[in-house]
């Protein structure tokens, strides 16, 4: 009897086992989500970006956009990653002075011809022969380097432009300079340069000293050679110079209608929960000028957050005026805008104004593991987030090692149907009643057994 009960409960283990499996959630497939688009990576990478198109967003369940995926040819889910797409590094506030380095290199011609002595030396009768030179080279008796080496290595934005300072006098300055770059001071290739010059003559003056620069990510030294001319013999500094360039990615615009919720009271829709940065509200009809509030929501119900309180204007004349964009500090992730106005300016008038949106697109980063074609599917009620951190994906690289991937064709998945949730299951369950009915009888059984082991009389001796 002992050895039934031991195994009526491991029998239960089993099945219980068996159904609770039964009941895990399946990974998911490209026919959980709504719609996909093709991935198209370039070659050499193993790491790639995608800047993610509106259409993710008007089709995102969630608002952070955590109904995604990417996968491979096969189906399988590969990793991935969404963040904001990084910022241009911003140019420094003032050029920078590059430490330099005279050389006196290995074209430099002797002074004088080379000389040689030979000394007998008579007790062993071994010959010793001396090589040397009487005197340094020219150039360097000269005082005039044949290069200049530049260490770039503690600049965290490549330059564009080198400008370089001497002391000697203007009429004695000439030269066509070649700039090379190395990562290693070992091997070295041409990145630019330019003609320097300081000249005078008969009242007139000609200064030149600014260089053209073309570095790659990894330069870190470079070098200045005279291609003609003759390199300056008194450098007093070098300078490396920066462009002026935007430090914000590109900004897309999306134009909203209004609707009316009350008076003064309007209501816009983006239809996807886009990163905003930029509000540009577009009043219609001149001589308009109004106090008003914006405020953005995940949804129409809200709650409403307030983002930006001031005035907004168009004015007409000789210089008509337009009240300028309004720069978030930091971007702003939602789908509804409210425009509260204050009616104690008489409103905006008979016509609705437009709300232009300025967001800046995200990018999802992925692993192309596997093999392709590769598919980044979207919009789902039923998926759970699945994202890993940006810099899970980017630790195990560098920016420079990290591919692009082009938006390709769109495909219909599931359909819109995956947008929405499953209605709920109203089937009888009956392998989990019936799997507890087996438990329950399973442990009547063994407290059954128990009470007659323990009441069974033992055979008399």
């Amino acid at each position: 009897m002992r050895n039934l009960a031991f195994f009526a409960a491991l029998w239960l283990c089993a099945f219980a086992s068996s159904a609770m499996a039964q009941e895990k959630p399946a990974t998911p497939t490209t026919d959980d989500f709504a719609f996909g688009f093709v991935l198209e990576p370039e070659e050499g990478f193993g790491i790639f970006r995608t800047t993610l198109p509106i259409e993710v967003y008007r089709h995102s369940v969630q608002p952070d956009l955590s109904d995604m995926r990417v996968f491979g040819g096969p189906g399988d889910v590969v990793p991935h990653a969404l963040r904001p797409v990084p910022q241009a590094a911003k140019r420094p506030e003032a050029d920078v002075s590059l430490p330099f380095f005279p050389l006196h290199g290995e074209n430099a011609k002797p002074a004088s011809p080379l000389t040689v002595e030979v000394v007998v030396i008579a007790d062993d009768g071994h010959t010793v022969v001396r090589v040397g030179s009487k005197a340094s080279t020219t150039k360097e008796a000269d005082g005039a380097p044949e290069a200049y080496l530049l260490d770039a290595s503690a600049l965290g934005l490549s330059p564009n432009s080198l400008t370089l300072s001497w002391n000697a006098q203007p009429s004695l300055v000439w030269a066509d300079l070649g700039i090379e770059a190395s990562p290693d001071l070992r091997n070295f290739r041409p990145v630019g340069g330019g003609v320097i010059a300081g000249l005078v003559h008969a009242g007139e003056r000609l200064e030149q000293r600014t260089l053209t620069l073309h570095l790659q990510p990894g330069d870190r030294y470079l070098r200045l050679r005279a291609k003609a001319g003759s390199m300056p013999t008194s450098l007093s500094s070098v300078t490396a110079g920066f462009q002026p360039s935007d430090s914000k990615a590109p900004v897309e615009s999306l134009p909203l209608k209004a609707a009316e919720l009350e008076p003064h009271i309007l209501l816009f829709d983006a239809q996807g929960p886009l990163p905003v940065v930029e509000l540009d509200l577009k009043l219609v009809e001149d001589n308009t000028l109004v106090r008003a509030t914006l405020l953005s929501a995940d949804s129409k119900e809200g709650p409403f957050v307030e983002r930006y309180a001031g005035r907004f204007f168009r004015l007409g004349g000789r210089t008509p005026l337009q009240s300028p964009k309004v720069e978030l500090p930091e971007s702003v992730r939602a789908r509804y805008w409210k425009l509260v106005i204050d009616g104690r300016g008489g409103g905006v008038g008979r016509s609705l104004p437009t709300l232009s949106l300025g967001y800046r697109p995200d990018e999802i980063l992925w692993v192309a593991r596997g093999q392709g074609p590769f598919l980044l599917a979207y919009g789902s009620a039923e998926a759970e987030p699945a994202s890993l951190h940006a810099d899970d994906i980017v630790g195990a690289s560098d920016e420079a090692n990290i591919g692009i991937a082009e938006i390709g064709a769109k495909k219909e998945l599931g359909g819109r149907s995956r947008l929405v949730p499953a209605p709920p299951d109203t089937t009888v369950p009956w392998k989990v009643y019936a799997l507890w009915s087996v438990l329950t009888l399973a442990a009547m059984s063994v407290v059954g057994l128990s009470i007659r082991l323990a009441t069974r009389t033992p055979p008399k001796a």
